[in-house]
């Protein structure tokens, strides 16, 4: 039986064209890093299409795909730290885009809209009064205004911002345990708009 080209087990899996023999385990590896691949151009497509749809204003045909969710018990990404709350099933990607724009309005020299960024995410992310949709969007809307927040202030598109302030606002308002911290960063983010 021949031997794993990763390791000395023997291999079960001949991969590619060159039938490269792989183990259980280093198939496994393999498979997993495929799968993260065509996940993430999966999502490419779908952001594609978002922008299509928000330039045209119309809605393309086609069955979409939501993005994939996963589980996480815990984590922690440059800024946000999410540890043993009841997260439930939240898209990564978003949270690393809010994370990304945190740093990145940090740099900027705007330390009170980034920590308003940072404390509402993980105030929803932790929230057990919203349910997994309501979570998933508010989250959506977070890294959308996130993104919008760092170009610089004079460039920031008021009028992307403030329905999207609007339904922040709605999302948030049926959370009880959220309104603390939203009565806080709502206001912040919202000023970075010029908006009330």
């Amino acid at each position: 039986m021949p031997k794993c080209s990763q390791c000395d087990r023997p291999a079960l899996y001949a991969i590619g064209g060159q039938q490269i023999p792989l183990c259980l385990q280093c198939g496994a590896i393999h498979q997993s890093v495929v799968d993260r691949q065509l996940a993430a151009l999966e999502r490419q497509v779908e952001t594609a299409l978002d922008d299509m749809e928000m330039v045209s204003g119309m809605k393309l045909p086609g069955r979409r795909r939501p993005s994939p969710p996963v589980i996480l018990p815990g984590a922690t990404f440059h800024n946000i730290n999410i540890k043993n709350s009841n997260v439930g099933v939240v898209n990564t990607g978003e949270l690393h885009q809010v994370d990304t724009a945190v740093s990145v309005i940090g740099n900027q020299g705007e330390p009170q809209l980034a920590g308003a960024l940072k404390a509402l995410t993980e105030a929803v992310v932790a929230s057990t009064a919203m349910d997994a949709a309501a979570r998933q969007e508010t989250i959506e809307l977070l890294s959308a205004l996130g993104s919008e927040a760092t170009v610089q202030k004079a460039q920031r598109r008021a009028g992307v911002a403030r329905p999207l302030l609007g339904r922040l606002r709605e999302l948030l308002s049926v959370a009880a345990d959220l309104s603390s911290v939203a009565q806080v960063a709502v206001p912040i983010i919202a000023a970075a708009f010029g908006a009330q």
